[in-house]
């Protein structure tokens, strides 16, 4: 996608498609570099009720926490340029983004890979393929979502403001 769009916008999107400030909605930052995986973590997280930022790269989304700080981050782990373990050595830099919730969303399975991710600063994991119901109840659980909304069919990303 081109740098005018929505993936490198750093406008929340809401459920409804509108980019808008931040309002008392959990806002969720979701930096993964494949498509197919943003957009279904874009549907889901929106249908959870909560406002979302796109990143395809590490640095735009470590240029999100600085501008609007989110409740959590999904977190996907194998990208070029910066690897989930930079970004989680660069969030343990900046103050206010120590307190963020980081889940990562990564095909690394292993055991001692898991381990290396809790005590890189994630809070927990999901493996690729993961099971919808599996990362929606994490999405609740640390983005403090009471009940989650039934989940409904993604269709498409909104159109660039």
């Amino acid at each position: 996608m081109e740098s005018s769009s929505l993936i490198h916008s750093q406008n929340i999107v809401t459920p409804s498609g509108e980019h808008t400030q931040r309002n008392r909605r959990p806002l969720v930052l979701v930096i993964e570099d494949d498509q197919d995986n943003l957009l279904l973590l874009y549907h889901l997280v929106t249908s959870l009720g909560c406002d979302v930022l796109l990143a395809r790269e590490g640095q735009a989304g470590l240029a999100m926490v600085k501008d609007t700080l989110p409740d959590l981050i999904l977190l996907d782990i194998v990208m070029p340029h910066l690897s989930g373990f930079d970004i989680l050595r660069r969030l343990k830099q900046l103050p206010q983004a120590r307190s963020v919730a980081v889940v990562a969303v990564t095909g690394l399975a292993t055991s001692e890979e898991k381990q290396k991710l809790l005590e890189a600063g994630c809070c927990d994991y999901v493996c690729k393929p993961y099971l919808i119901d599996v990362l929606e109840s994490l999405i609740c659980k640390y983005a403090s979502i009471q009940s989650p909304p039934q989940f409904t069919k993604p269709t498409r990303l909104p159109a660039s403001a």
